[in-house]
């Protein structure tokens, strides 16, 4: 039932104009070409890292957990990795697959509420998880959803994690201003280590990166991390 409740919640928000992310995140960018392939020129990429796959000629796959209304999963795309983007929200993935077809760009969505990943073990080189996703469940969900992610995935994890912020964000669910805030729970280098620790990932990279507004004293943290089995 709570799933259902926060499925319904997300919907509306998205429904309502919320949450929308029209371009690509630097820190995944700068993920994809130090570890994934590096872009070279326009169109022209030079992988790096290598499939396990047997066949050289397989394009690399990744996952989007929590993909929203697809902007990250379609850069994947754009990089020549055949990509899937799940999401709670069915909004959400009707939005993703619309801009799919506005941006000319593949890319395999679903929507799913399941606590179980609908894929087989190992299904994909890489997975990324986007906008705090982990942070807008309870911690001891957060650490089993990171361990389905570890099930699916081969080698590495993006992750962007949300820390201290003075003014978490909210949605508006509909025209009378009725709001929804999705934070569960903020990430520290403490909960972080825990979270991981629990998993076959080892953290490889962490990020901590801060935001301060003089003129409104608004500050917020933010935690970029790679993940590695």
């Amino acid at each position: 039932m709570e799933n259902r409740n926060t499925e319904n919640l997300w919907d509306k928000a998205f429904e309502n104009g919320e949450n929308f992310v029209f371009y690509p995140y630097n820190s995944l960018v700068q993920f994809l070409n130090r570890y994934i392939s590096k872009q070279t020129s326009f169109g022209k990429f030079q992988v790096i890292y290598q499939s396990k796959s047997p066949c050289n000629s397989t394009p690399l796959r990744a996952l989007d957990f929590g993909c929203g209304t697809g902007r990250q999963t379609l850069l994947l795309s754009e990089f020549g990795i055949e990509s899937y983007g799940i999401d709670i929200s069915g909004s959400a993935i009707a939005l993703a697959k619309d801009l799919s077809e506005q941006l000319n760009l593949k890319a395999n969505f679903q929507n799913s509420s399941s606590e179980i990943l609908p894929f087989s073990d190992e299904f994909f080189d890489f997975t990324i998880s986007c906008g705090a996703v982990l942070n807008c469940m309870p911690q001891s969900l957060a650490k089993h959803f990171l361990n389905q992610i570890a099930r699916v995935t081969k080698k590495y994890c993006f992750l962007m994690l949300l820390g201290k912020t003075a003014t978490p964000p909210h949605y508006n669910l509909n025209q009378d201003s009725l709001q929804f805030s999705p934070i569960s729970y903020f990430s520290t280098l403490e909960n972080i280590y825990d979270l991981v620790s629990q998993t076959p990932f080892k953290i490889i990279f962490l990020q901590e990166s801060k935001e301060t507004n003089h003129i409104n004293n608004h500050c917020a943290t933010y935690w970029n991390l790679i993940l590695e089995k």
